[in-house]
């Protein structure tokens, strides 16, 4: 998986996620995605709804190494999609 991420907007909280994926050596579109910084946590968020799929995007930011999650929610409505 390749990430891509940078500033969405001029506010330095928001930023723009692409995710592709690589397969047989090429590259297959995942998503693209805005997600809210919270300093306080180091953490990239993002709740999205696609299709039948309300889900939660985090990445927690630990020094130059990134883990995420990501968890499909009940249902398909989105407060801040």
């Amino acid at each position: 998986m390749l990430f891509r991420t940078k500033l969405a907007t001029t506010r330095c909280d928001l930023f723009r996620n692409t995710a592709t994926n690589l397969q047989r050596g090429r590259r297959v579109p995942m998503y693209k995605l805005n997600f809210q910084y919270n300093e306080a946590r180091r953490t990239l968020s993002c709740e999205f709804a696609q299709g039948h799929t309300h889900g939660l995007w985090e990445y927690r930011i630990m020094g130059d190494t990134i883990e995420g999650t990501g968890i499909v929610l009940p249902d398909t409505s989105c407060a801040s999609c």
